[in-house]
């Protein structure tokens, strides 16, 4: 990633794997256990920036950084996990964050990167109903306010391109029935699936009202699924956007799985067993997304250009 010296770079999400012990052969050693106290938070952090190569990225490179799950523990729904407080102090005092004085632990936020893009960075866990919970009107990963908070910015935004960061997939099912933890509800087959306990009723009135507003050129960067896809969503005739996953960038190796058909997906290069990132560039007559493996061979390139 240093060699193709991005302007910023978007951690999004398991910055940490707090709750993995990392140990074994061909295992640096330090993190081989699971973090259950701020000590131990604070050294599974310090134990990724042990690396030479981490340090340097980090000194020539800003860095936008939010948390998922695995900075506290798997699949965690924020308000009901005990040590959601623990992780996020050690988060906030790891990570270039400043939250406004009145909400201090605020994580989502927004910039600003000259006329052609604003980024918007969702916080997809302190503020999230419990996953066991059925879908519907009344269960959030967003909240309130942060829902309102994206939809006025992203509709009112004068930037050619609107960038949403979300940890989590709008259209890739993850966790188990019982418990989704993305924002989809579909079963193994991208089919809807009866009492689903995802995020969609939050996710599908969010995308309305952002086309019920006009939005265009509107771009999700999501992670969490351990693989690499380019995704285009036609949710209704008048209104599409695009889905980018990548990653991982160092864990467990996933694979491609059935999109959920709610948003009416199309997908449009997916690879799955490699670590690898993602880069954008932007220029005012188009936006080029490559997936780019740790050898540094560019393995997919896609081009959009703005409505």
């Amino acid at each position: 990633m240093a060699r193709h010296r991005p302007d910023f770079f978007l951690f999004v999400g398991d910055t940490i794997y707090a709750d993995r012990r990392c140990g074994g052969p061909g295992i640096v050693p330090g993190a081989d256990f699971v973090a259950a106290s701020l000590r131990e938070f604070r050294e599974r952090h310090r134990y990724n920036r042990e690396d030479p190569a981490v340090q340097e990225f980090f000194r020539t490179t800003s860095v936008f950084a939010i948390w998922d799950d695995h900075e506290v523990r798997n699949d965690f729904a924020g308000p009901t996990d005990p040590l959601m407080v623990t992780g996020r102090r050690a988060f906030l005092e790891y990570w270039p964050l400043q939250p406004p004085r009145e909400e201090p632990s605020r994580m989502y936020r927004k910039f600003r990167w000259g006329r052609l893009l604003e980024v918007f960075i969702l916080d997809t866990r302190q503020y999230r109903s419990p996953n066991t919970q059925l879908d519907g009107p009344g269960k959030t990963m967003l909240g309130g306010p942060q829902r309102r908070w994206l939809v006025e910015n992203v509709t009112t935004s004068t930037a050619l391109w609107k960038v949403v960061v979300s940890s989590v997939p709008l259209a890739i099912p993850t966790g188990r029935p019982e418990r989704r933890d993305s924002w989809s509800n579909a079963n193994v087959y991208g089919l809807p699936q009866r009492n689903g306990t995802g995020f969609a009723a939050e996710r599908d009135a969010i995308v309305r009202q952002l086309r019920e507003r006009g939005t265009r050129n509107l771009v999700f960067l999501v992670a969490d699924v351990h693989h690499a896809e380019l995704i285009r969503h036609h949710p209704t005739p008048d209104f599409s956007f695009h889905e980018f996953v990548a990653g991982p960038l160092s864990a467990t190796l996933g694979r491609p799985r059935p999109l959920d058909e709610g948003l009416n997906p199309k997908s449009l290069f997916a690879v799955g067993g490699v670590n690898n990132f993602g880069e954008v560039t932007i220029e005012p007559s188009h936006l080029t997304v490559r997936i780019v493996d740790e050898a540094g061979t560019v393995l997919h390139t896609h081009t959009i250009g703005p409505e």
